[in-house]
């Protein structure tokens, strides 16, 4: 597996519930960074461990997601 720790700004401000609207809107889990670290509020974690098809068809929804929020 692959793991990344990213900053990604809206999760400091939105806290648990942008993790969860991936979730439930999209399918895709990420984990938020104070899980890890009381400091990490701007990081989700993500894991790559699955097939390159599986990985593309996250971020695919991902994208969608985003796109859905602009």
């Amino acid at each position: 597996a692959i793991y990344t720790f990213p900053i990604v700004p809206d999760v400091a401000d939105q806290g648990e519930s942008f993790v969860w609207s991936l979730l439930r809107k999209q399918g895709v889990t990420l984990v938020s960074g104070p899980v890890f670290s009381p400091s990490h509020d701007d990081r989700v974690r993500l894991v790559f461990s699955n097939s390159t098809e599986q990985i593309d068809e996250a971020f695919n929804r991902i994208e969608v997601w985003v796109a859905e929020r602009l």
